[in-house]
């Protein structure tokens, strides 16, 4: 019997994560956490201080935000709209 992708275990094309967001300024990663919690939108952060095992401070830490596939565009409007225009490139949406 042939499996179906669904019966994979694999998540389907709509449901992968997306990043929508990375960068390394704490605060527009709070703001934008915070937006795509307001819109009720799922997410997953990522932080590289999540990923320390010794506890050494790391420079330059940087975070990603991912949303299904599905909400990506959805979560991307939310983001532009909640993040002031004045924020550098490296901290706007992907």
């Amino acid at each position: 019997m042939m499996s179906s992708h669904a019966d994979s275990g694999r998540p389907a094309e709509k449901d992968r994560p997306a990043l929508v967001w990375s960068g390394a300024d704490p605060v527009t990663f709070s703001i934008v956490l915070a937006a795509l919690q307001n819109a009720e939108i799922p997410h997953h952060q990522l932080a590289d201080h999540d990923q320390l095992r010794w506890g050494a401070a790391a420079p330059g830490l940087s975070y990603g935000i991912f949303v299904p596939q599905h909400d990506a565009e959805r979560a991307e409007k939310v983001i532009r709209e909640a993040i002031p225009a004045e924020t550098p490139e490296t901290d706007s949406p992907q």
